[in-house]
């Protein structure tokens, strides 16, 4: 961010002892910095991982998505994201893709059983509600006869004398 100063210095000399163009200068200094602000604001909102909140309101708002009260911002983006991630007809690489996306490469284990229409998975990564919004994805883009089991299997070294305590939860999404 340029000052006034900075911009006094770049003026010939015969206009730095001019009373008016230090007052100029100032203007000048805060409409260009305000201008660079406003430039990287819409340059972030360009892109969903980045926008702000208005931003990704205004996406739940064409998709018809009501989050949930205290739900994060990168949830919600999340979940935008995967709207934009569903393209039909269903297919597995594309199932695969989108989760190395979500989860990283190697962050997850998808299991298909083709025989018994059943599909496993397994989360290796912590996410913020990541088997929601990866059921969420499921429901949207997948047949809805195949039996599916999600599980998160998050480890963790901790060095050090730290002690934490630990909550197991378990949740079950049943589409009917």
């Amino acid at each position: 961010m340029m000052s006034r100063d900075d911009f006094l210095q770049m003026l010939p000399e015969w206009f730095k002892t001019t009373l008016e163009y230090p007052g100029i200068m100032q203007a000048y200094a805060y409409v260009l910095n305000s201008l660079e602000g406003n430039i990287d604001r819409i340059w972030s909102n360009q892109y969903i991982q980045t926008c702000d909140e208005a931003t990704i309101e205004a996406w739940e708002q064409i998709f018809g998505f009501d989050p949930a009260p205290g739900e994060s911002l990168e949830t919600r983006r999340t979940r935008i994201l995967n709207k934009f991630r569903q393209v039909v007809p269903y297919s597995e690489r594309r199932m695969r893709a989108t989760l190395d996306d979500m989860y990283g490469v190697g962050g997850y284990t998808l299991t298909v059983d083709e025989a018994n229409e059943a599909v496993d998975m397994v989360i290796r990564v912590l996410l913020p509600q990541g088997i929601l919004q990866f059921m969420q994805l499921w429901y949207a883009v997948t047949l809805a006869h195949l039996e599916i089991t999600v599980t998160e299997d998050v480890n963790f070294d901790l060095n050090g004398d730290m002690f934490f305590g630990g909550v197991l939860s378990n949740t079950i999404y049943q589409r009917i």
